[in-house]
């Protein structure tokens, strides 16, 4: 056996070795076919891929169901109430204006009659109490209905499968929107600071892949703040800005922070701090490489343990 392995390995040497000098000497005879096998790998990485980064994005959206339902049924909660009290209040109008409609039918003999009606009517239906709150319920209903549009479309957003377009994007509504999908997640562990600049020149980019880049890095953020041994939340800090080369966006906790000797593996996909069975942990690795591979990024992280990370992604502006 150990005089095949050596016979094995002697050709397999001698091979790269002709390779070599067949490329030496200008021809590229191997190249094809090295180049033929290559190729079925590379494709099966990029593969490979696209399917951590879609598992992530589902993962992250099955962790977020439960905050989903939330921020809608609780709007839809009071959007309800407020149409059940106009409801009742259309009732109290009822009979005021069946007693208006006397006046205006009552021939001048019975005119006194109807009218006393009325303003027994009008005294007793409430109506200064419906004249002051049926706006306001208008209002609220209104704020409702604006809110659940509002998360409906940031949900739609990450929900949606990155196709590789690239299109004029504004950086401070990605992470705006971001933050309105995960809010289930991060307001009770957390009070948020923003910080967007304005008039910011967009960007190329997918706006899909970008936000599940910032869902990626908050998901971060708030399992570093939930750690925290205090009674009080944290802060979750995100902002947007210029920066010399593009633009920056960047996301800040209090959090516990990443040991030393985790800052150089984060994004590597084969790393992960979470539990067997809990979650794939690949949320940093996927984020990595959509902001460097793809948009031709970079994204850094800053960290001390004990008193906070902050990550800081910067993207390149269009060519003018």
């Amino acid at each position: 056996m150990a005089e095949r392995q050596n016979r094995l390995l002697n050709e397999s040497a001698a091979r790269t070795t002709a390779a070599v000098q067949a490329t030496d000497c200008g021809f590229t005879a191997e190249a094809p076919r090295a180049t033929e096998r290559a190729e079925p790998q590379c494709a099966q990485c990029r593969l490979y891929e696209t399917q951590l980064r879609e598992a992530e994005r589902l993962q992250s959206l099955g962790q977020l169901a439960a905050g989903i339902a939330h921020e809608i049924n609780t709007p839809a909660q009071f959007i309800g109430d407020n149409l059940a009290f106009l409801q009742r209040a259309l009732q109290q109008l009822e009979r005021p204006l069946e007693c208006a409609r006397q006046v205006a039918r009552a021939e001048p003999e019975g005119l006194a009659a109807a009218l006393a009606s009325l303003r027994e009517a009008l005294s007793s239906s409430k109506l200064d109490y419906v004249q002051r709150h049926a706006p306001l319920a208008i209002e609220e209903a209104a704020v409702g209905v604006e809110s659940i549009a509002s998360f409906v479309c940031s949900i739609a957003q990450y929900a949606q499968p990155a196709d590789g377009r690239r299109i004029p994007t504004d950086l401070s509504r990605v992470l705006a929107t971001s933050l309105n999908v995960t809010r289930n997640s991060w307001r009770h562990v957390a009070d948020l600071r923003t910080e967007y600049a304005e008039e910011l020149p967009l960007i190329t980019a997918d706006p899909s892949e970008l936000t599940q880049v910032f869902v990626h890095l908050i998901a971060n953020a708030v399992d570093a703040l939930a750690a925290r041994q205090a009674n009080d939340k944290g802060v979750l800090a995100v902002g947007t800005r210029r920066s010399s080369a593009g633009i920056e966006a960047w996301i800040s906790d209090n959090g516990i922070g990443i040991p030393p000797d985790n800052l150089l593996d984060i994004f590597d996909p084969s790393f992960t701090t979470k539990p067997p069975g809990t979650a794939l942990g690949r949320g940093l690795a996927v984020a990595h490489h959509i902001v460097q591979v793809g948009h031709g990024g970079r994204i850094q992280v800053e960290s001390r343990p004990g008193a906070g990370t902050t990550f800081l992604v910067s993207l390149p502006l269009p060519p003018p």
